[in-house]
Parts: C-alpha cells; structure tokens; sequence
C-alpha cells in the first residue's frame, strides 16, 4: 500500500506474487495463474500530477507508481520538483 510497506516486504524476503484477482481472469495470457499486482492502483491521483483521467486509464501502472514513488523521494530527500525544471 505504500513504500515502507513495500521495503518491509523486501528486506522481510516477502513475495508479492499471488494467485489471480477474479476480474482478471478474462485479461490473463495463456496459462498464467499468479502475478504481482497492485492494489488500489486505481487510487491514482491524476490531477495532482496534470494528468486528464483519460490519459491516466491507458497508463500502465508501472508508470504511475514510478511518478508517485518519485515524487515521494524527492519530498523525503527535501527536493523541490520546482528546482528540477
């Protein structure tokens, strides 16, 4: 659900790897029966980074957790986004 739960399942040796949401079963290639997902990626606050809700329903969620995971570590390390420009 968030960084320090997500280094906590790193350094503990965890596994994100489960079995498929239900919802899911009609999207899954082939035979696959686990994969890692996120949950609540539709939590997404597009706005916040001037994203319309359209463009933000075709990324992929990998991109969407890199700009939130980003945009974290720049708050943690004191970092203006601003000065980044």
């Amino acid at each position: 659900p968030d960084i320090d739960a997500f280094w906590r399942l790193l350094s503990d040796g965890g596994c994100a790897v489960r079995d498929l949401p239900a919802p899911r079963w009609d999207e899954r290639p082939g035979d696959l029966r686990q994969a890692a997902y996120l949950d609540d990626a539709e939590r997404f606050d597009a706005a916040f980074f001037r994203i319309s809700p359209g463009e933000a329903e075709l990324m992929d969620p990998q991109q969407r957790l890199l700009l939130e995971t980003t945009w974290h570590m720049l708050e943690s390390e004191g970092i203006s986004p601003a000065s980044l420009r």
